[in-house]
C-alpha cells in the first residue's frame, strides 16, 4: 500500500526554505566526473522486491500526540522519501509522507509531549543539504530553515528534544562539530566544549532533563584513537559547559544516556578480557559521578545472553524510568527492561524469534503500555507487550536474501560468475543456522544469466576460488561436514574440452579452506587457512600449498611466523600476490606484546624475507591487500583510521604513494587493464558520492563518480577482460554496472 500524503503547514518547497538560511551552491553543482557506464540487466534473484526502509526510536504516546517513528521510505531502484508511521493504540500503524523534497532523504524522529522533530539531510546530485521539520501533533508538519552552520557537512548527525526546543549537532569530515537550538522556529547557537591539542569533540549524545540542565556525551581523543565517554554538563542551554564525568572506561560504550526521577542512566557496553561486549547500564545523580548498576539478564530457553556479546540501546523514557533493549550476538529475540522512577531494574519480557541473529530494536512507554520495535538482517517488526507477553502487530520490512557476485573467472563463453546468498533457517524458540547458498551465472553482453556451476558439485561448497590462465583451469573450494570439519574439493582440467579431474592431497581431516590461488612459471600456488576447529574466534594459521599439474597438491611452506608466539606476539596474513619476479607476497599484521598492531609484508623465494615497509611498519594498523601488474605492484595499508597505498617495482624498495583521507571510503585496489582501479565512497565536504578510483601506474590516483538515485557507495569491482565490472547496492535497482574499456577510462581520467 502506497503511503499517504502528510498535510503540510506552510507548504513551499520545503528545500527554497532551508536554503534560504543557507550558502549551499546550486544542486547542479556536481562533485566529480561521471564516468560512462553502462547498466547490465540482472535476474531477479538479484534484485530486492520490497520497498528500503530505515527508522529510528519510537515516541511514546502523550496527551496530545500518537505512537510515532520515522525516518524513510524508498522504492527499488528510487528516491527515499520522510516518512513517518504513528498509532493511535500502539498496534495499527498508519505511515505518511511529510513532504515532498527534491532529491533523497535519510533521517530520524525525535521528540517530547511538546513538540516533535524529523530531521536528517537530502542528497541529490552528490550533495547533501540539512533537512528538519517540526509537528505538534505528529500529523502536521512544518518545514524549518537549517542555519548556514551546518553547510560544511550538509548533514544532522544528532537530534535531540527537550521540552519545546529542537538541539541539532553536525559534524564535519575533519571531525569539527556545530551546534543550533531552535526554539519557536527560531535558531540560536548551541556552543560546544572546546578540547585540546588534536582531540575531537566526538560527541555521542545529547540529553536534558527538563530541570534545565543538559548533558553531552562525548569521547575526546585524536581522530582514530579510542577514549572513554566524558560528560559535559550546561545549566545555561548550551552557552556554557562544565566537563564532568567519565561513563565507565576505554572499553566501554555508550549507546545513550536519558534523564530519569533522580539523575541520568547511560545505557550500553563494557568489553570484557577476551573483547566480548557485555551490556550495562550507568546511573548518576548529578550527571557527573557514574556507577554500574545490576541488569536482570533473565533465563529463557533460545536465549543466552552471557553466551555472546549484548549490549543496551537506546532507551525511552516515561514518567520518571524507562525502557530499552537488551540484545545478543546470537539471540533471535531482544530482551525488553524497564527500570522504574525508584531505580529498580526488571526483565519484562521476550520479543518474538526474528530470521537474523543480534537482533536488536527499541521500545517505549506510555502509561502500563510498552510497545516495540526489532531490527535484524533487514526484517523490522512492531509489537507490544500485553499481560507480561511480546504479541506482534506487523512487519514493517522483511528480509531478503539476495544474490551477489562473490567471484569472477574467465570461461570460454566470456565471463563466468560465481552468486552467493545469505541463507538462515530458525525456530521459534529461538535456535537458528546460518550459512550460504552458491549458484552460478554468465555475463553474456550487456546481461547476468543464471547458469550451473561446472562442474555442479561446486553448488554445494561454501566458498569457492577460481583461477583461470592459458596452462589450465582450478577451482577450489570448502565443504563443511556434519562433523565440524572444514574440508578442500577441487578441480582441475588443462584445456575446456577436456572433464574436470578432482584434485588429490589435501587433508580428509580438520579445517582447511582455500584463500587465494596464483600460477608463475609452470606452479599453481594456494595460499591455504588452517583452524584447530571450525568456532567462531578460532586463531588461523596461513599455509601455502602447490603443485606442478593443477592435480596433485603438497604442503609447501608455512607462512613466516605465522600464529601466536609464547611471548604473546603474533603474526597473520590477510592477501597475497605474486611478485613480477614471480616470488610470493604475504600481507598481514604483526601484534606485539601490548596487543598492538602493525602491518607486516613477506616475500617467499626459496626461504621468507620480511619485507622492509619504512615508517609505514610502524604506524597500528595492518596490510589488508595486494594487487601486482608486469610493472609493479601496490600494497594497500588500513593504518590509523585510513587507508594508505605502497608501490614497489621490484617487492623489495616501497614507497608511500597515496593517502585517502580518513573520512573516505577506500577499498583494497585490484589490478585492470591499463592499470589499477579502487572502489568505495568519495567525499568531500557536503559532497559525496560513490566512486571509483583510478590509476594508470599505482601512485596517482583519481576519482571518478558513478551515478546512482541515491548515495550508495560501489561495493565491488572485477576485471572482465578489457572492462571493469561494478557492483553496488541491489536497492539502487541497477547492482551491477560496466565500465566499458577501462584503460580508456584511465587514459582520460587518470593523471599520471
Amino acid at each position: 500500500m502506497m503511503p499517504r500524503r502528510m498535510t503540510t503547514a506552510a507548504s513551499a518547497a520545503l528545500l527554497a526554505l532551508v536554503l534560504g538560511g543557507c550558502s549551499f551552491p546550486a544542486f547542479a553543482e556536481r562533485p566529480l566526473v561521471e564516468v560512462g557506464t553502462e547498466r547490465i540487466d540482472v535476474p531477479e534473484s538479484m534484485l530486492p522486491s520490497e520497498d528500503s526502509i530505515s527508522v529510528g526510536a519510537i515516541l511514546p504516546a502523550t496527551d496530545g500526540a500518537p505512537w510515532a517513528f520515522g525516518g524513510a521510505r524508498a522504492p527499488v531502484g528510487g528516491t527515499a522519501e520522510p516518512t513517518v508511521w504513528t498509532s493511535s493504540d500502539g498496534r495499527t500503524w498508519t505511515d505518511a509522507v511529510v513532504d515532498d523534497v527534491d532529491g533523497s532523504f535519510s533521517g530520524t524522529l525525535a521528540g517530547s509531549a511538546e513538540i516533535t522533530a524529523l530531521a536528517g539531510e537530502v542528497w541529490k546530485d552528490g550533495r547533501y543539504t540539512p533537512a528538519l521539520w517540526t509537528s505538534h501533533d505528529r500529523m502536521t508538519w512544518t518545514p524549518v530553515a537549517v542555519p548556514g552552520s551546518f553547510a560544511a557537512s550538509g548533514q544532522i548527525d544528532l537530534v535531540t528534544v527537550v521540552g519545546s526546543e529542537v538541539h541539532l549537532i553536525s559534524t564535519d569530515n575533519e571531525g569539527a562539530a556545530t551546534g543550533v537550538t531552535i526554539a519557536d522556529g527560531e535558531p540560536r547557537e548551541l556552543s560546544l566544549p572546546a578540547v585540546e591539542g588534536e582531540d575531537l569533540l566526538n560527541v555521542g549524545g545529547l540529553a536534558g532533563n527538563g530541570e534545565g540542565t543538559l548533558l553531552l556525551t562525548t569521547a575526546p581523543s585524536p581522530r582514530g584513537v579510542s577514549a572513554a565517554t566524558v560528560t559535559y554538563l550546561s545549566d545555561d542551554g548550551g552557552a556554557t559547559w562544565k566537563r564532568g564525568g567519565e561513563i565507565g572506561d576505554e572499553a566501554s560504550w555508550v549507546a545513550a544516556v536519558a534523564p530519569v526521577r533522580d539523575g541520568f542512566v547511560a545505557t550500553g557496553s563494557v568489553a570484557d578480557a577476551a573483547g566480548t561486549a557485555q551490556a550495562r547500564a550507568w546511573f548518576s545523580h548529578d550527571g557527573e559521578s557514574w556507577r554500574e548498576e545490576a541488569l536482570p539478564f533473565g533465563n529463557y530457553e533460545g536465549w543466552q545472553p552471557t553466551a555472546a556479546g549484548t549490549w543496551l540501546g537506546v532507551p525511552s523514557t516515561s514518567d520518571g524510568g524507562l525502557v530499552v533493549m537488551l540484545a545478543a550476538d546470537n539471540a533471535l529475540k531482544a530482551a525488553i527492561l524497564h527500570r522504574d522512577a525508584e531505580g529498580a531494574w526488571q526483565n519484562v519480557t521476550l520479543t518474538a524469534a526474528t530470521p537474523g541473529n543480534g537482533v536488536g530494536g527499541y521500545a517505549a512507554m506510555s502509561g502500563e503500555q510498552i510497545v516495540g520495535l526489532t531490527s535484524g538482517s533487514g526484517e523490522i517488526r512492531l509489537g507490544r507487550v500485553v499481560d507480561g507477553s511480546w504479541h506482534r502487530t506487523m512487519t514493517l520490512s522483511k528480509r531478503e536474501d539476495i544474490l551477489r557476485i562473490t567471484d569472477v573467472h574467465t570461461t570460454k563463453e566470456g565471463a563466468g560468475l560465481t552468486l552467493s546468498r545469505p541463507a538462515f533457517t530458525y525456530s521459534p524458540l529461538g535456535w537458528w543456522r546460518s550459512f550460504s547458498e552458491i549458484s552460478g551465472g554468465m555475463l553474456r553482453g550487456g546481461e547476468i544469466v543464471e547458469a550451473r556451476l561446472v562442474p555442479s558439485r561446486l553448488e554445494s561448497l561454501t566458498s569457492t576460488e577460481h583461477l583461470r590462465v592459458p596452462e589450465g583451469e582450478l577451482v577450489l573450494g570448502t565443504e563443511f561436514t556434519a562433523t565440524g570439519e572444514v574440508l578442500v574439493h577441487g578441480y582441475f582440467r588443462a584445456t575446456e574440452s577436456e572433464k574436470h579431474q578432482a584434485v588429490t592431497g589435501f587433508p580428509t581431516a580438520g579445517v582447511l579452506s582455500p584463500d587465494a590461488l596464483h600460477y608463475f612459471d609452470g606452479e599453481w600456488i594456494a595460499v591455504m587457512e588452517r583452524r584447530a576447529s571450525a568456532a567462531v574466534g578460532t586463531p588461523t594459521y596461513t599455509e601455502v600449498w602447490s603443485s606442478t599439474d593443477g592435480i596433485t597438491w603438497s604442503k609447501k611452506t608455512d607462512a613466516a611466523g605465522d600464529g601466536a608466539n609464547t611471548d604473546g606476539t603474533s603474526t597473520g596474513y590477510s592477501a597475497s600476490c605474486v611478485l613480477p619476479d614471480g616470488s610470493l607476497l604475504l600481507v598481514g599484521h604483526k601484534r606485539d606484546a601490548a596487543d598492538r598492531y602493525f602491518p607486516t609484508a613477506w616475500r617467499f623465494d626459496d626461504e621468507w624475507l620480511e619485507v622492509d615497509l619504512g615508517d609505514a611498519a610502524a604506524r597500528e594498523g595492518y596490510a589488508t591487500s595486494c594487487a601486482s601488474r608486469d610493472d609493479g605492484i601496490v600494497l594497500s595499508l588500513a593504518t590509523q583510521g585510513h587507508r594508505t597505498l605502497m608501490h614497489s617495482v621490484d617487492g623489495t624498495n616501497w614507497a608511500a604513494v597515496f593517502d585517502a583521507e580518513p573520512w573516505m571510503v577506500f577499498a583494497d585496489p585490484i589490478a585492470v587493464d591499463g592499470g589499477y582501479a579502487s572502489a568505495g565512497i568519495w567525499r568531500d565536504g557536503a559532497h559525496e558520492v560513490g566512486a571509483v578510483w583510478l590509476s594508470a601506474d599505482g601512485t596517482e590516483w583519481t576519482p571518478v563518480a558513478i551515478p546512482a538515485p541515491r548515495p550508495f557507495g560501489v561495493t565491488r569491482i572485477d576485471a572482465v577482460g578489457d572492462d571493469l565490472l561494478v557492483s553496488r547496492s541491489a536497492d539502487s535497482g541497477a547492482p551491477v554496472l560496466m565500465i566499458r574499456n577501462i584503460a580508456d577510462a584511465i587514459q582520460e581520467h587518470a593523471t599520471r
